[in-house]
């Protein structure tokens, strides 16, 4: 799940997330995003395989904005934060996220991709 500059949230599945995050950080992943960014990668998690990762991006884009908010909050504390911005913009992460990354397998729901 992706939280926009406009404070919306974008939801998409990928089984590579550093790939991903860099086309929308490029404008190139989603029209969405595109004319949002910056966008924050705000929530994540593996999928057991790629039927698995779309059934729940399809979850997630049925929750109601108030719910996924909610999901943020109950599950912020224990997700990667990353900041994607536009072209040339370096990525700030702390050695936690860099961790997070190093841990996750090779289907991710991105949060990002919420």
């Amino acid at each position: 799940m992706l939280r926009c500059r406009d404070g919306s949230v974008y939801t998409g599945a990928t089984n590579d997330l550093a790939r991903r995050l860099e086309r929308h950080r490029a404008g190139r992943a989603s029209a969405y995003t595109r004319t949002r960014l910056p966008v924050q990668l705000v929530f994540s998690e593996p999928a057991r395989g790629r039927s698995a990762a779309l059934r729940r991006e399809w979850a997630l884009k049925r929750l109601t904005r108030a719910e996924k908010l909610a999901l943020l909050r109950r599950r912020g504390g224990r997700r990667s934060h990353r900041w994607v911005s536009g072209p040339g913009t370096p990525e700030q992460d702390s050695d936690d996220q860099k961790q997070h990354r190093a841990r996750q397998g090779p289907d991710q729901l991105e949060a990002d991709e919420m």
